[in-house]
């Protein structure tokens, strides 16, 4: 955003030579064409102008009588200054710095000067400077708070739309949109990206988020929502894959054609997901250089989940002495902390527990470990929530079971509205200067540099250095070692940005604290704002017809995947098989119980025709014809009142049931605590009949505590009840 100064003159003139240029001795009758005037001239010079001082006929009267009151009323004023909304008045603060504080005001020099002519007929130019310090972008002066609002006669009309709820308008999507199918042409994925998102991911490729999210589609299809976090600290949809099949080979092709679209997927260094068993192989399979991460929260989910009296068999107390170490394996800061817990685990915790977190957790504890997690470079993103909080939004406007159509328009309507939300927060970032309170040169030099996500990162780091004490003492209790350009420490692996320690071995020798060196360059203002598309206007090819993808190998089916095409053929077969004559059905149904006995016999069945074999080849099939031959998945029916199942006669919220949990045995009632304890001892059948006042043979109470359920070693148990 920088370059030479501009001035009106310099630019092109888009509403006429008149009313672009104004110029000393030009006169106007009447203050309404002075107004006029200077509103065609704000908007063809892309300056918003302001009156910095003026003084009315009226007022003028006590200094010039008997000229000001020969001046006519139309007139208003006597004289009056329009300077530029940068400028016109040195910006000085009476903040303390409690509260973030910015200005508009860059000492702009531009200012036009009018005053009443000899005969006080007119208003005249008398100077001007039409000289500008910064930078005329137009999308900035549309982000203007004056250009932003609308006229009054348009804010009534506004109201009344926002009371109806009514859609906001939407362009042309301009996307590119791959279609999956398999070789039967049935639909298995739908993705597509436009271009604002190829530009997003190209400026900040470094950390991708990926999350499924249900129900939103009338046909069930799942939609898989990729985000980035782009150089502000703001999450951005990056791509949509909407799935009729969640399989391995499904999200192997989805992300394949996503590599297609985006040539920048090599510099992904994280990348955030689930702990889902195909989504980890396919990810790790195409993106070899990017870190695999599991959330945090879903980690500690899953902990609190498996690690149960039920699922492991342990008692409560072992429980919690488990999900404890548990949990501080999940904040564990460097390796050597997390090798300390987890031998903690062996010797504390059950053999169950351990037995289960080698299984599942051990060997991979660098991918949900966060002091692991933050030396790839993930900008302290421990969990999944900037996913989560794009799905929230989604599904406040999309809702459950909608048509195709109807989730694309809505999917778009929101994106648009978040796009016009970062970039008017970006031109924010240019117009306005931000206020800083006795801070040093290396604190404004990087006010200036960095967005602000960036600079407030980076103050915290300057305010920490400023009280640092020994830096030797520190890095040696830390293990990390920091020179005057890098540091080992999590910081600066995860943010690349300069942290307390650089800042503190440049202070101790005496060198700036101020490098652009040392900053990442995605946290830059200039590149942020160029990604907005405030800088840059170009469009980059955009394939606007969908393209369809085949696959050639078929895939392995589930046996639940097999019976529903078995049924969908059989049930056909009954109902042609049927309507017929008597005759002729028993010849069909010979038939078909001939085929039943050879798939009972395990024999093939192999089909002849008179014609002889007929193979088709796909080679060069016509587009429209692809897309026409596509099988998408049928509309799942709903039962009831899809609409209001969820509320109650009155419209109010239904409570859901909750699913029966088992308790624990320190909360049952004594008569449920016996029969509990019986049935680890004798059996089910034999504890209901003990239960009904029947002795039992001594023979059926087992006696090898292997077999034993460990639920009787808990400390609230009392043999003696039975």
């Amino acid at each position: 955003m920088s370059g030479p100064p501009q001035t009106a003159s310099d630019r092109p003139q888009s509403q006429g030579a008149s009313d672009a240029v104004i110029a000393v001795g030009d006169r106007f009758a009447t203050f309404a064409a002075l107004k006029e005037k200077m509103e065609k001239f704000s908007t063809a010079n892309l300056v918003q102008l302001w009156k910095r001082d003026a003084r009315t006929t009226k007022t003028a009267k006590k200094r010039a009588g008997k000229f000001a009151s020969r001046m006519p009323p139309e007139l208003k004023y006597y004289h009056l200054r329009y300077c530029c909304i940068h400028g016109g008045s040195k910006f000085v603060t009476s903040s303390k710095g409690v509260r973030k504080a910015s200005t508009f005001k860059k000492d702009c020099v531009f200012n036009i000067y009018r005053a009443a002519n000899k005969d006080g007929s007119h208003l005249e130019v008398r100077s001007l400077n039409l000289e500008q310090n910064y930078a005329v972008v137009p999308e900035l002066f549309k982000h203007l708070p004056q250009q932003r609002r609308l006229p009054s006669e348009l804010q009534d009309k506004a109201r009344a739309l926002l009371k109806l709820k009514a859609n906001k308008i939407l362009q042309d999507h301009r996307a590119s949109v791959r279609v999956l199918k398999d070789k039967n042409n049935d639909l298995q994925a739908i993705c597509f990206q436009d271009d604002y998102m190829k530009r997003s991911f190209h400026d900040s490729p470094e950390v991708i988020f990926i999350d499924a999210t249900y129900k939103l589609l009338e046909t069930r299809m799942a939609c898989f929502l990729v985000i980035i976090e782009n150089s502000n600290g703001e999450s951005e949809i990056l791509s949509v894959g909407l799935f009729a099949t969640e399989d391995a080979a499904t999200l192997h092709r989805f992300f394949e054609a996503f590599k297609s679209l985006n040539p920048k997927c090599d510099s992904a260094r994280v990348t955030m997901a689930d702990k889902d068993v195909k989504e980890r192989s396919v990810v790790k399979e195409l993106f070899p250089s990017s870190a695999l991460h599991i959330c945090s929260f879903h980690t500690l989910q899953a902990f609190r989940r498996e690690v149960s009296v039920t699922k492991l068999g342990i008692t409560k107390g072992e429980q919690e002495t488990a999900l404890d170490i548990l949990q501080r394996t999940v904040y564990a800061n460097i390796e050597d902390e997390y090798q300390d817990l987890y031998a903690l685990l062996k010797m504390s915790a059950a053999g169950a527990v351990v037995e289960y977190f080698d299984a599942n957790w051990h060997t991979l504890h660098d991918e949900w470990v966060m002091g692991m997690k933050w030396l790839c470079g993930n900008f302290f993103n421990a969990t999944n929530n900037r996913a989560e909080n794009m799905k929230s939004k989604l599904k406040q406007l999309v809702e459950h079971f909608s048509s195709l159509e109807m989730f694309v328009e809505r999917f778009f309507a929101m994106v648009y509205a978040q796009r016009n939300e970062n970039m008017h927060k970006a031109a924010l970032m240019l117009q306005k200067q931000r206020v800083v309170i006795n801070g040093d040169e290396a604190t404004k030099f990087y006010l200036v540099l960095l967005t602000p996500y960036a600079y407030n990162r980076v103050k915290e780091e300057l305010d920490a250095a400023a009280v640092m004490t020994s830096i030797d003492a520190l890095a040696n209790a830390n293990k990390f070692s920091a020179t005057a350009q890098e540091c080992t420490c999590a910081f600066r692996q995860a943010m690349q940005l300069p942290g307390r320690h650089i800042f503190a071995v440049r202070d101790n020798l005496n060198i700036s604290k101020f490098n652009k060196a040392i900053c990442a360059g995605r946290g830059f203002l200039d590149n942020s704002v160029q990604s907005c598309g405030l800088a840059d206007n170009s469009e980059h090819d955009v394939d606007n017809l969908p393209q369809v993808s085949s696959q050639k190998d078929e895939k392995d089916l589930s046996g639940h995947q097999k019976f529903k095409k078995a049924a969908s053929i059989a049930s056909k077969l009954a109902d042609l098989a049927s309507d017929c004559s008597t005759a002729r059905f028993k010849e069909r149904l010979k038939v078909l119980e001939s085929i039943l006995q050879s798939c009972k016999d395990g024999a093939e069945v192999a089909e002849k025709s008179a014609t002889g074999d007929c193979v088709c080849q796909d080679d060069g099939i016509r587009f429209s014809d692809t897309l026409a031959n596509i099988k998408v998945p049928v509309t799942t029916k709903r039962c009831g009142r899809p609409k209001v199942h969820m509320v109650t006669v009155i419209w109010l919220p239904r409570k859901r049931k909750r699913a029966p949990t088992e308790r624990l045995y320190a909360e049952l009632p004594a008569k449920e605590k016996k029969l509990k304890l019986l049935t680890w001892l004798t059996g089910a059948h034999n504890a209901a009949e003990a239960m009904r006042e029947k002795l039992l043979e001594e023979d059926t109470v087992e006696q090898r505590p292997e077999l034993v359920h460990n639920g009787i070693r808990d400390e609230n148990v009392d043999i003696n009840v039975v």
